[in-house]
């Protein structure tokens, strides 16, 4: 007979189980989320897993030979699991992701690791393996733990949008150019950001997640520095909530061109004129969405460096 204190375990984990199964086919975080909530969405695979494997661990039977026979199985019923599950996810309509089937895969080796039964001698391992478990969950939770910081990081820099002293800030951005810190060149403290941009139709790089709420604020500014002794010419862009979902249309949002001399050059764009920028209406500053700058059909490729991007009183 099972003791009390083991069946509630066996509740606690059955519980939280159904209801990571639950959530794994409910709808997604979409892409205006926050990224510590997609991050923390994707996590879920991997507690979900963990938590099923340890309720199948707690089923094992003590009979030493049956125990390995009944843990071979619960690794092969965890692989098929995991590979089903994106299946069935692409089956009903949902995006798969075979980086959630390798996500739910380590939270089961997480349970196995931290739980396994040792008996005997061997139990001078289980140290080893515990932290071996416990190492396994740091690596599969790091990308919550990275974007969960930098929001925390991007609150308090704030009104500093990015000024690219830690690495954590590359995540902010995306775009159709090849960019990394950079500590050769900087405006303002050690690092800026390098962009090299392409000859396609469009290359350049946009800040995605940053405070949205911009009310109170008279200007935006950065820095730029062209190197050589070409000058540049780029586009800066500016959109909102409303905006985004209203299919992205030019007219819509902030553009400005800029004609960037070789060197440095301060951007400043009051904040007035980006309210008043979409036809027809004002642009809502307590939802700005995004800010990008971008070339389009360049000949050559270009380098461009981004530095001490702020809101200014």
């Amino acid at each position: 007979m099972a003791c009390p204190g083991l069946a509630r375990w066996r509740r606690l984990l059955a519980v939280a189980s159904t209801a990571g199964v639950v959530l794994l086919f409910t709808r997604a975080p979409d892409s205006s989320a926050a990224r510590s909530v997609q991050a923390l969405w994707s996590l879920g695979h991997v507690l979900l897993f963990m938590a099923g494997t340890a309720l199948a661990l707690s089923f094992l039977p003590d009979q030493q030979r049956r125990r390995r026979y009944a843990l071979a199985l619960l690794l092969v019923a965890a692989g098929l699991l995991a590979w089903g599950s994106e299946w069935a996810q692409a089956v009903v309509g949902r995006v798969s992701d075979p980086m959630d089937a390798i996500r739910d895969l380590g939270g089961a080796g997480v349970a196995l690791l931290i739980g396994w039964p040792w008996r005997g001698r061997r139990w001078g391992l289980r140290p080893l393996s515990v932290a071996a478990g416990s190492a396994l969950l740091i690596v599969l939770a790091w990308p919550f733990l990275e974007t969960a910081s930098d929001e925390c990081l991007a609150r308090w820099q704030f009104p500093v949008l990015a000024d690219f002293e830690s690495d954590s800030q590359l995540g902010r951005w995306e775009g159709q150019a090849e960019r990394r810190r950079d500590r050769t060149v900087a405006a303002e403290g050690r690092a800026s950001l390098r962009i090299e941009l392409g000859t396609g139709g469009h290359s350049g790089v946009a800040l995605r997640y940053f405070p949205h709420d911009w009310r109170g604020y008279a200007a935006v500014s950065c820095r730029l520095f062209v190197p050589g002794q070409e000058g540049l010419e780029m586009v800066l862009r500016i959109q909102d909530g409303r905006h985004t979902a209203a299919g992205s249309r030019q007219r819509d949002r902030f553009n400005r061109r800029l004609r960037l001399p070789p060197g440095w050059s301060l951007v400043r764009v009051p904040l007035a004129e980006v309210a008043g920028a979409p036809a027809g209406r004002p642009m809502d500053l307590a939802d700005i969405r995004g800010l990008g700058l971008f070339v389009t059909r360049q000949a050559t490729r270009r380098v461009v460096f981004l530095d001490d991007l702020r809101l200014e009183p």
